[in-house]
């Protein structure tokens, strides 16, 4: 298999230089070409700190922007590192996503690039370890069927990679006003576009418990239930493949289904492989049905209508 080419947009505010340097590091381990899009959120003494981190990673090949807009919130940097991306002479095949505080293990882009390969997909989601100080790693998050995206987010920002051409054509962006769950939103996002997700059941990557980001128990709740609260605006107003409210509600049907402790991962596999079947069985009936070819006009009026909000329409 030919080599393929990664990029890794890093996400940092440049205070925690031994955990970036370790992410950095990470990249270099990598069989792959892997550049990484270092994004600095902080002032310019931040910034000069950061570079002074990626001159000390040996093999490295980086550049290191400065999201200088401190005001924004967590999908700035993400942001800034993707409009480098879209407008870079120099084009990688797959694009991924790391904070400072995160790893990819060294055959992240090697098990990525395979997987793009067979499945054709434009977003390969995989396995992820949780990290907590003085404690080894754990399981964090495994793959579930993607439709059960718009009932959780179970698939971590250092979990998943991108085909670079479809995200580039599309040119989808995080949501700047979100404190919270910004990647959720980003991946809801690309889903509605028509992205094609595969999971991949190996764990590439882990995450470390250190900032509320990446804590279950979050420290403005509040805050966290209303960005969740516009996401589900979003799935609801959206068109997927089926409407999204509709995709939503049958993630909850199957949600029980995974929430079980089975013996073997053999077993787990096996089992949401089958209600994936069921669940693309499903849609494919609806689609190819004559009801809902003679309600199409009207699903895609009603959707307008949606989007225009009760007060335009009056």
């Amino acid at each position: 298999m030919a080599s393929a080419c990664f990029a890794a947009i890093v996400r940092t505010m440049g205070d925690r230089p031994q955990l970036l340097q370790q992410a950095l590091e990470s990249l270099t381990f990598q069989q792959d070409r892997c550049r990484a899009i270092v994004v600095v959120h902080g002032d310019s003494s931040a910034h000069q700190k950061v570079q002074q981190v990626c001159r000390r990673v040996g093999g490295l090949e980086h550049v290191a922007l400065h999201a200088k807009d401190t005001g924004k919130r967590r999908g700035h940097p993400l942001n800034v590192g993707l409009d480098h991306c879209y407008d870079s002479e120099s084009q990688p095949d797959f694009l991924f996503f790391l904070d400072d505080d995160d790893i990819v293990y060294p055959f992240f882009t090697r098990i990525m690039a395979a997987a793009f390969l067979t499945s054709q997909a434009d977003v390969i989601y995989a396995a992820s370890n949780r990290k907590e100080f003085g404690r080894p790693a754990a399981v964090g998050y495994t793959p579930k069927p993607i439709f059960l995206l718009l009932y959780e987010n179970f698939i971590t920002i250092n979990s998943f990679a991108v085909r670079m051409e479809t995200l580039r054509r599309q040119r989808c962006y995080f949501d700047e006003h979100f404190e919270y769950a910004e990647d959720w939103q980003f991946l809801v996002t690309l889903l509605q576009k028509g992205f094609r997700f595969e999971a991949n059941f190996s764990t590439l990557s882990e995450f470390r418990i250190i900032r509320d980001g990446n804590r279950e128990i979050k420290a403005n709740p509040a805050l966290w239930k209303q960005y969740s609260l516009q996401i589900r605006k979003q799935i609801n107003r959206s068109d997927f493949v089926v409407p999204g409210a509709k995709l939503a509600g049958l993630a909850c049907e199957l949600e029980p289904r995974f929430g079980t402790q089975r013996e073997t991962q053999e077993e787990v596999i096996a089992e949401q492989d089958r209600s994936i079947g069921c669940l693309r069985q499903r849609v494919y009936e609806l689609e190819d049905s004559l009801s809902w070819r003679l309600t199409a006009p009207l699903r895609r009026v009603g959707a307008m209508l949606l989007k225009l909000g009760p007060r335009q329409r009056g």
